[in-house]
């Protein structure tokens, strides 16, 4: 597996982005180890304190506070900054802790947002010392199958800037992949990362988080040396006169984008002097007394687009969460300009599952390894080795074939054939099951009531969708990701632009007026979702229905999420001014 910690992906690198022309910078003093030393330090500690003040009883692991955090206080340890082990060692086991459960894992309905939630945990895993295990090998093997065709992942996240760009979702979960997912006959893991590598190499990043994530993908995908090369080169021009990096050309320098251009660049490789300098000292210069940068929030939404808002203790007040992101990309982009002293990994070996050898033998063994399990065999909390085996007909079915009870149930109250619609490609399968009896929709007691419907838009596959419908499922009922966010199967089509799955449930009876906490089309409109926006409009849409807070889609549009490019605003403008209304020129 690839790295960013690798000292042969790191030389690759070098030589080849040492030839790279540079762009022509006014010869900065340097800033002294001293100087980069106390800024790290200071940035470092209010990170923690901040980070001691999150509740654990939190259910999201947080990526402001955990994920990212503990990567770049990671990078800070090993070039010589303060940091309090022991606090880092408690969020690393709540961090990780998520792969502990084996029954989450197979079932697949413990997260918010697959594709980044276990993607980020998984993502700087090798860096932090977690070693291969089976928790991660199955969330690793969900989220292979959940690459789109073209070779990139989705999300259903629009948070700029940290949390929307279909590069940064790819390339972190091509690392997560690359790292976890093991070679087995039952996968294909080398064409999973040659279809990134394909993808990232062959589309033009617009923003700054998408160039310095296609830069980090395609080294994490062992790209070649002209496609590296062409990153670095893009991301290396996009730096502004003052030494720092912005979202977009043209706009002001701020401490995330440049705190994370910059860290992508001199781990990956070499920039010149010069460059590296003037970005280092436009870090020092922006630093906070307190020892943040000061990132200014972009969501204004009055409706949710993300968990209920928190209070860190992170200075900023609203704008915290980003400040907080700002501030840990800088720490982790100065700290590479301070000697490595590494430091020894932490045990954590309380966050690998405790899973009995079936479920690895099932999951990834050989066609004989399979036929020698009992194909009755369950965890504890009831999960079967059918589940196991949800993502693949062809082995659910030698199962099956050997005896399996498809109709047994786990404690969640999942069943062999809500798991198989958690994967994309299973259509068979579920028509295999429907056929055995199974019902296609969950009982009410369900964990999170569950619904398959929802898992059906997050893959996108038509076909299993339809047979779920045929079948009886509700394609309206929400039920709580992770047990606290609502999501319907109707909001998540138009979240992730699952676009045929959308028109079936419109083609079927779904209004596309219908109201979940704001109307679909707002909802498509926060989320900058053009092709959603598109279906919905088509289908008759209004594009002037009021919400709850008395918002328009065209307000959501143009009020609610500063994006990088709106792509929204000028479908709905036209869709009111097809029906003549004055508000298309407000």
């Amino acid at each position: 597996m690839t790295t960013l910690s690798s000292s042969k992906s790191i030389a690759k690198a070098i030589l080849i982005i040492s030839s790279l022309a540079l762009p022509p910078f006014v010869q900065a003093d340097a800033p002294t180890a001293t100087q980069i030393r106390d800024a790290a330090n200071k940035a470092a500690g209010i990170m923690q304190s901040s980070m001691a003040q999150v509740d654990p009883k939190v259910p999201c692991i947080t990526c402001h506070h955990g994920m990212l955090p503990l990567f770049a206080l990671n990078v800070a340890r090993n070039h010589g900054v303060t940091v309090n082990e022991t606090q880092r060692r408690q969020i690393m086991l709540k961090t990780f802790g998520a792969m502990r459960d084996i029954d989450a894992a197979i079932q697949g309905t413990h997260v918010v947002d697959e594709n980044l939630d276990a993607s980020e945990i998984m993502m700087f895993g090798p860096e932090l010392g977690v070693a291969p295990n089976i928790g991660a090998a199955l969330h690793a093997r969900r989220l292979a199958n959940l690459q789109q065709p073209d070779g990139h992942w989705r999300t259903m996240d629009a948070r700029p800037p940290q949390s929307y760009s279909n590069f940064m979702v790819t390339a972190v979960v091509s690392k997560a992949v690359g790292a976890y997912l093991p070679d087995s006959p039952a996968v294909s893991k080398k064409a999973t990362i040659a279809k990134a590598r394909q993808w990232l190499a062959a589309n033009t990043p617009v923003t700054n988080e998408d160039a310095t994530f296609r830069l980090f993908g395609l080294v994490w995908t062992g790209a070649t040396p002209t496609q590296i090369n062409t990153a670095a080169t893009d991301l290396m021009k996009r730096q502004n006169p003052d030494g720092g990096w912005s979202s977009m050309p043209g706009q002001t320098s701020d401490a995330y984008s440049t705190g994370e251009a910059l860290y992508a660049l001199k781990s990956t490789g070499k920039i010149s002097d010069a460059a590296y300098n003037q970005a280092v000292s436009w870090l020092l210069k922006t630093q906070e007394k307190d020892g943040s940068w000061h990132v200014k929030s972009r969501l204004h939404e009055v409706a949710q687009i993300s968990p209920p808002k928190m209070d860190t203790g992170f200075p900023h007040g609203t704008d915290q969460i980003t400040s907080m992101f700002g501030t840990t990309w800088a720490v982790a982009a100065l700290s590479l300009a301070l000697p490595e002293q590494k430091q020894p990994a932490p045990d954590i070996a309380e966050v690998y599952p405790k899973a009995e050898p079936w479920i690895e033998a099932a999951a990834f063994g050989t066609t004989e390894q399979l036929k020698a399990i009992d194909p009755n065999a369950r965890t504890a909390r009831g999960s079967t080795a059918l589940m196991v085996v949800a993502n693949d007909p062809a082995r659910a079915a030698t199962l099956i074939q050997r005896g399996a009870d498809a109709k047994a149930a786990a404690e969640s109250g999942q069943t062999a054939l809500s798991v198989a619609a958690t994967y994309a490609g299973t259509a068979k399968l579920v028509r295999q099951l429907l056929a055995l009896g199974l019902p296609a929709k969950l009982g009410p007691k369900a964990e999170f009531h569950a619904n398959p419907m929802v898992e059906v838009a997050w893959t996108g596959d038509v076909e299993v969708a339809r047979l779920l419908l045929d079948a009886g499922a509700d394609m309206r009922q929400p039920m709580m990701r992770a047990g606290f966010i609502p999501m319907s199967p109707l909001k998540a089509a138009v979240a992730l632009q699952s676009t045929e799955v959308l028109r079936e449930f419109l083609k079927r009876g779904a209004d596309p007026n219908h109201v979940e906490d704001v109307p679909l089309l707002s909802a498509a409109a926060l989320a900058n979702r053009a092709e959603s926006t598109k279906v919905l409009l088509e289908a008759g849409a209004n594009p002037e229905l009021k919400d709850q807070y008395g918002w328009t889609p065209l307000m959501h549009a143009t009020k609610g999420v500063d994006h990088d490019v709106n792509q929204t605003e000028a479908l709905i403008r036209a869709a009111i001014a097809r029906g003549s209304s004055p508000s298309a020129r407000r």
